[in-house]
């Protein structure tokens, strides 16, 4: 009988990627560590947009870059599955993504009146940051008191945190609870040709559009540059009446700035979508770590973010700017100043970034941080558990 070390429950999950950061942080741990540690990925058959997954049989067993993964209909996704699945190949850990999504407060539930005699580690993938947390305040609010009313924090061995900023941001919310510091893992940088143009300032926006990602200040701050510049937004419009917002900002631009909405980046393209410009401007509200940044970088593409994600030292680094939300005059600066430097310094520039990425690609510590997340005796051997 198969054995796994960890049940990964997440709510969706490859070959779909419109969930963002969550997908692609599981399967970066699986390409990373997947030799070292067998997992389990547990997922609904569908997208986050519903878009089915007719090629997979609910139920069977699927290998898929360095996991193995069960795709379950929605009336199957839940405790009673996740219950069996532990069962059956003995598994000793179960994995949980996201704090408020209902697949991890039924099992908390559940847990706390049928104990799955597991350990439970549970990762909030930045749910707790200050700007996360202002997106739909009453649902989260109501139930941050369940959870607290009901003590369910006690069937969780450990949270997990991206960064040290998250590991305040959990205490900050639910109190000193155990939290395990374990940074999100990338891939190796594969280099792409990098491309600069100099007639006209390029400037894209990559991510999800939905108001946790910011677009909409974006553009406000794209109005304030004052230089000729094309603005391309890639993303899937997770929210219909913010992306009608957006829409409004869109068609009052000044003259010489062009926005053009350029549909889904399909994943494997998109550091050669990054390789073409000359800005990743993302002024998120909030990132427990921000994949896209690093792919950015990985493309040789200078990033200007908010100073609400772990980045912070982009300036001194010469890869980009990190800013408060506070100051868009200075964002609009930033973005002028780097859309016209000379081909010269972008290519610089551009070698830079990819040094920055690689460098972080190449952290042996996050490995092992990662690994020691589900070994609680070496993390407690390193220290690594607090």
């Amino acid at each position: 009988m198969k054995t796994y070390d960890v049940l990964v429950i997440l709510d969706h999950y490859l070959p779909g990627r419109l969930a963002g950061g969550p997908v692609t942080t599981i399967a970066n741990l699986a390409q990373r560590l997947g030799d070292r540690l067998r997992l389990l990925v547990v997922t609904r058959n569908y997208d986050l947009d519903g878009s089915p997954y007719p090629q997979n049989v609910p139920g069977k067993i699927y290998s898929l870059q360095g996991a193995d993964v069960i795709y379950l209909t929605r009336e199957q996704f839940g405790p009673l599955a996740f219950r069996a699945l532990l069962r059956e190949y003995s598994i000793p850990t179960l994995y949980l993504n996201s704090f408020f999504s209902p697949s991890t407060i039924k099992t908390l539930l559940w847990n706390q009146l049928a104990p799955l005699g597991v350990r439970i580690v549970l990762a909030p993938r930045g749910e707790f940051s200050p700007g996360a947390l202002a997106l739909k305040p009453g649902k989260k609010q109501t139930y941050l008191a369940i959870f607290k009313g009901l003590r369910l924090w006690k069937g969780v061995a450990t949270f997990q945190a991206s960064t040290i900023v998250e590991q305040r941001d959990i205490w900050r919310i639910l109190g000193p609870v155990p939290v395990h510091v374990a940074v999100d893992l990338t891939p190796a940088v594969k280099k792409v040709p990098r491309q600069v143009h100099q007639s006209r300032g390029r400037v894209v926006f990559v991510s999800r559009i939905s108001p946790k990602k910011n677009l909409a200040y974006a553009l406000e701050v794209i109005k304030q540059v004052r230089v000729p510049l094309d603005f391309h937004i890639y993303g899937p419009l997770e929210d219909q009446d913010y992306w009608e917002r957006c829409r409004q900002t869109m068609s009052d631009l000044p003259d010489g700035v062009r926005v053009e909405y350029r549909g889904v980046a399909e994943h494997q393209r998109v550091r050669e979508i990054f390789s073409s410009y000359d800005v990743f401007l993302f002024p998120t509200l909030g990132e427990n770590y921000g994949h896209v940044i690093w792919e950015a970088l990985a493309a040789g593409c200078p990033v200007v973010v908010s100073d609400q994600t772990s980045w912070q030292d982009f300036k001194a680094a010469g890869v980009g700017d990190v800013l408060p939300l506070s100051a868009p005059e200075a964002f609009a600066g930033t973005v002028a100043a780097l859309v016209q430097e000379s081909a010269p310094t972008k290519l610089e520039r551009a070698a830079r970034c990819v040094a920055y990425a690689e460098r972080v690609a190449g952290d042996t510590h996050a490995l092992e941080e990662n690994l020691a997340l589900f070994q609680p005796a070496k993390a407690l051997n390193s220290g690594q558990e607090a």
